[in-house]
């Protein structure tokens, strides 16, 4: 049935727990499983409500419970968040006459911000990627006032491989027009901003890098946030933490992929060699452009860093 309901029996067509697009029925809750999320057939309506809000210029995915923006004959949802007509401009790229794969609807929904993926990524992995360039265009067309993030991400980024590599390692490189995970690497949207961070920064000649080190961040108050200041009567460059949220569960542990929980050299310009490496720019640069774009600095130090991004991005766009 077309809003997904499973068919009764009829004369030689037995019963199937296999709905009208594909998704099994769970029997227990008579809710249908599409991955990312549960549907209920009999309502039209998911049950939770999507995590991303794809084509936030359609006003009717802005119901973030509706299903194929009500057009169930004519679009299909093969996971539970895109559906066909955010796929394309003309609407017409999803129709379930196509019968995509799972792997074909996943390029045609990467496609629109000019990403493609290689290697073995399973859905859920592909989602999180999904999810974290989603936030970025979204949070690049704020800054300018619109609505299309799909085309200001391909604007900045231009054409973007997401590589999952075959050898061990627990990584993820971002460089311009690629980010490469080694194969045991742990993939969460905001993993893959941070690394898609370094992207902006290699895309754009160490716009951020340079930005970042050629700054002191303070609150309207004054006080030191990151970046420059003065310590012992001599100017330094060194990370500070305020403003960044806490870890769930534990107060006082900043919430960065590159921070002092997890990389000893979170803080570092030079390695044990004396050797200058830059470090702390491009990591405090990195984890600031993933909170920017995920929307989670706090406190009055957060507000500081936040607008700082916000003005540095913006000049970039402008230019």
């Amino acid at each position: 049935m077309p809003f997904g309901q499973v068919r009764n029996s009829i004369g030689i067509i037995t019963q199937t727990d296999f709905g009208y697009t594909g998704q099994r029925n769970e029997a227990y809750t008579d809710l249908m499983d599409f991955r990312s999320r549960w549907y209920d057939g009999s309502l039209g309506r998911f049950v939770q409500p999507d995590s991303i809000v794809p084509g936030a210029g359609n006003p009717q995915s802005l119901n973030r419970y509706t299903y194929v923006i009500n057009s169930p004959i004519e679009f299909n949802n093969p996971f539970g968040h895109i559906v066909a007509c955010e796929t394309g401009d003309n609407c017409n790229e999803m129709k379930r006459t196509e019968k995509l794969s799972p792997d074909a609807a996943w390029s045609k929904v990467f496609s629109k911000y000019g990403v493609k993926t290689s290697g073995k990524w399973s859905g859920q992995e592909r989602l999180q990627v999904l999810l974290a360039i989603q936030k970025i265009g979204n949070a690049l067309a704020n800054s300018q006032g619109t609505f299309d993030g799909a085309s200001i991400f391909q604007k900045v980024f231009g054409p973007m491989n997401f590589n999952r590599r075959g050898d061990t390692g627990q990584i993820c490189q971002g460089g311009s027009g690629i980010v490469a995970c080694y194969a045991n690497a742990q993939i969460s949207s905001r993993f893959i901003i941070h690394e898609l961070g370094h992207s902006f920064d290699a895309s754009l000649g160490n716009f951020g890098y340079s930005a970042i080190q050629n700054t002191s961040i303070v609150t309207n108050s004054g006080n030191w946030v990151t970046g420059l200041h003065i310590v012992n009567g001599v100017k330094v460059w060194e990370r500070g933490l305020d403003g960044y949220p806490n870890v769930s569960g534990n107060y006082g542990v900043p919430d960065l992929y590159h921070g002092p929980g997890n990389w000893s050299d979170w803080n570092q310009l030079y390695n044990s060699q004396n050797e200058y490496t830059g470090t702390a720019y491009t990591e405090e640069w990195a984890d600031m452009f993933m909170n920017w774009a995920d929307g989670t600095f706090v406190s009055d130090a957060g507000v500081a860093r936040n607008n700082w991004m916000t003005t540095q991005i913006s000049s970039f766009l402008s230019q």
